[in-house]
């Protein structure tokens, strides 16, 4: 896929090294790149405009990466997901799964980063809400 695949990304964690290295990378498929440090902030983000990707942690404090994920599945379908997390299985990996995210586990690298940035940018658009 060629880089500079959308024109705006959001990039969500509670984490500033873990958002800002991640960010890093989402800049060579995004013109621009906002950052958010937790859910709330993500979803204010999303509320004042569209995002062509997101890209969030599902544990975070207060406001979930899981509610981000459910928010944009029904408010702005068209925007690819990119879900990150440390825990794996459970219905949470299920539901993302069925929200059309893609997902990815920690700890991962700058290689594994593009690979799952790559798929979800390819992947067709979600029509149906929830």
């Amino acid at each position: 896929m060629t880089r500079r695949a959308c024109a705006r990304a959001l990039v969500a964690d509670d984490e500033e090294l873990v958002r800002t290295l991640v960010a890093r990378v989402v800049a060579e498929y995004a013109d621009t790149v906002e950052q958010a440090a937790g859910g709330e902030q993500a979803l204010r983000a999303l509320e004042a405009s569209a995002f062509d990707l997101v890209v969030t942690d599902i544990r975070m404090p207060i406001v979930d990466g899981l509610a981000v994920v459910r928010w944009v599945h029904r408010h702005r379908p068209e925007t690819k997901i990119v879900a990150i997390t440390g825990y794996a299985g459970g219905d949470t990996e299920q539901e993302i799964a069925v929200l059309g995210a893609e997902l990815l586990y920690k700890p991962f690298g700058a290689r594994e980063l593009r690979q799952a940035l790559e798929r979800a940018l390819a992947s067709p658009q979600t029509p149906d809400k929830r």
